[in-house]
C-alpha cells in the first residue's frame, strides 16, 4: 500500500510539473538519494516506525517530492551555461582577426 502511494505521489508531481522523460528520471534519482540518506541515518531502517522515519526526514531536512521537482524545473529554466572560458566561436574569430592585425603591424 505504501509503495503504491509512493509511486502515485511521484507520478502526480511529474504530471503537475510537466516533467519530461529525462527530468522525471532525474527526480526519481533525487528521491532515491534522499531515501539512502534517511536509510544511512537510521540505526535500523528495516524496523523503523513511520514516526522514526518522519523524524529522521525532519532532522535531515529531506525535501518533499514537490520541492525536488521544482528544483529540477528551476534548472530547466536557467539559461544554458557557456563554455568554460566563456569564449564563443564569434569571439575566437575576432581574437584571430586582432592577432593578425597585431602581427602584421609588428
Amino acid at each position: 500500500m505504501i509503495e503504491r502511494e509512493f509511486v502515485e505521489s511521484y507520478a502526480a508531481v511529474c504530471r503537475e510539473l510537466e516533467l519530461d522523460y529525462d527530468e522525471s528520471r532525474r527526480l526519481w534519482r533525487e528521491i532515491i538519494k534522499q531515501i539512502e540518506r534517511v536509510d544511512a541515518y537510521l540505526p535500523d531502517a528495516e524496523t523503523a516506525t513511520e514516526a522514526e522515519i518522519l523524524e529522521a526526514c525532519d532532522k535531515l531536512g529531506v525535501p518533499t517530492f514537490q520541492a525536488l521537482g521544482r528544483e529540477i524545473v528551476r534548472k530547466r529554466e536557467q539559461p544554458a551555461a557557456r563554455s568554460f572560458t566563456g569564449v564563443t566561436r564569434d569571439d575566437r574569430g575576432r581574437v584571430a582577426e586582432l592577432a593578425g592585425q597585431f602581427l602584421a603591424g609588428a
